[in-house]
């Protein structure tokens, strides 16, 4: 039994591991087409297989297609690793060079193919072809590791040294030794060494270049999760700005409303009724003011926000009391629940407000809350309104979603939204019915203390 394998064996070797390097980066391409670089690299793998390929075949197919095509193909494919490490670090290509040194190489082929006297030639040719670019590859990582954050870079940077070195210590055992490339062409310990570190260097290559994207990858979406960071920051300020400045004056237009009609010098029913549109209207603007507000601090801090203890039936009483409606629990309503009693308060306001603007009378407004559940509490706001269609069920919590018919009714449909946001919050549920009355149902578990 032969020490070593023999040639063919070894081209076979090599031509698989270099197609599947390079079909390992195509399907990374394919997946991640906008990292620069990665699909030169993913060409230049297969050209260097696809011309392994080639030279296996010689005595199969012509000569000029297995010399000739096989030899071009593999240093065509370095030049295209070596272009790949130039795009990823945004490099640009010096392609009068590029191009004089691939005719170079890849030139003297086209003479030298029909004849065996040649044969040092065309190896020269090749190692040193090849080498040239892979060099030049292996310099342009070391020269940007610096402006590259990740070590990935190290893996390919080796591989493509150690391929060039390998290809040029073949070309210096051959003018040391005048029958070295008879040998290199043979089964032999010679042979067996350089197509290793050729195995090894096309390994270690194609996993560093994949480390190298994976790790460009990473970074993209860290920078792209800082600038949204940073877009959220400004919109949270502008917010913020906004809720002040408007504040302020709608408080004053408000307040100012409430004078006027109050007044005794103003005495025509017409000009107190003028002075309760404006005071309504501050009142409606200022309560978006505070939804947009409220919608702005939990897009802050749905995922910081730590539960706390509220008592339902306190909020509940006391929201019955400012808007007079009545209100009936059954079980123990002074049960726990988590979540912010500000942020509860302002989903229960809304649906009262959608229930008072809606509904055909003040009187068929009420607020029941059942807690005889083990596990969760049903807040319910009745009204005797239309109710809302069934085809809009599903869409009334949409962000500005309006039914098509209101009756006239002002709203920018935002208040729906906001509650259901904040009831999501509170791990809660919230649904829409109509049976004798229209309701909306709230449905949230108890809080449980550890």
């Amino acid at each position: 039994m032969d020490e070593f394998l023999d040639i063919r064996t070894m081209f076979i070797v090599l031509f698989a591991m270099q197609l599947f390097a390079g079909g390992l980066l195509t399907v990374f391409y394919l997946q991640q087409s906008t990292i620069p670089g990665l699909r030169e690299w993913a060409v230049g793998m297969s050209l260097v297989a696809f011309g392994a390929g080639f030279l296996f075949a010689r005595g199969m197919i012509s000569d000029f297609a297995s010399i000739v095509a096989g030899n071009l193909l593999h240093i065509t494919g370095d030049m295209f690793l070596y272009i790949g490490a130039l795009r990823f670090f945004t490099k640009k290509a010096n392609w009068w060079w590029i191009s004089v040194l691939w005719l170079v190489f890849c030139v003297p082929y086209f003479f030298t193919y029909h004849s065996v006297d040649y044969l040092e030639l065309r190896i020269h040719l090749a190692n040193f072809g090849s080498g040239a670019f892979l060099v030049l590859a292996g310099l342009t990582f070391v020269q940007n590791r610096k402006a590259y954050a990740g070590h990935a870079y190290v893996w390919p940077t080796i591989a493509f040294f150690l391929v060039a070195v390998s290809g040029f210590s073949r070309s210096f055992y051959i003018f040391v030794d005048d029958n070295a490339q008879f040998a290199l062409m043979q089964t032999g310990l010679s042979s067996s060494l350089y197509f290793s570190t050729v195995l090894l260097g096309a390994f270690l290559g194609t996993t560093g270049l994949m480390m190298l994207t994976s790790e460009r990858l990473r970074h993209k979406v860290e920078s792209a999760l800082t600038q949204e960071r940073l877009a959220m920051r400004e919109q949270n300020d502008f917010w913020a700005m906004v809720s002040h400045e408007f504040r302020t004056p709608l408080a004053t237009i408000s307040a100012s409303a409430q004078l006027l009609d109050r007044s005794p010098d103003l005495s025509r029913s017409e000009d107190r009724e003028e002075a309760g549109r404006i005071h309504r209207a501050a009142e409606r603007l200022s309560g978006l003011v505070d939804k947009c507000v409220v919608d702005d601090w939990t897009n802050k801090n749905l995922e910081t926000t730590e539960k706390s203890e509220i008592h339902i039936a306190d909020v509940l009483r006391g929201l019955a009391l400012e808007y007079d409606v009545p209100l009936s629990c059954t079980g123990n309503f002074t049960v726990l629940a988590s979540g912010g009693s500000y942020l509860f308060t302002v989903a229960i306001s809304s649906l009262l407000d959608n229930a008072l603007k809606y509904g055909a009378s003040k009187s068929g407004v009420e607020i029941k809350c059942d807690c005889t559940a083990l596990d969760h509490v049903v807040i319910e706001i009745f009204d005797d309104g239309p109710g809302v269609k069934p085809e809009d069920r599903l869409r009334i919590f949409d962000k500005f979603y309006r039914s098509e018919k209101q009756d006239g009714k002002t709203g920018v449909g935002y208040g729906l939204y906001i509650t259901k946001k904040i009831v999501e919050m509170h791990q809660g549920t919230i649904v829409t019915d109509r049976r004798d009355k229209t309701v909306f149902r709230i449905t949230i578990p108890k809080f449980q203390s550890s």
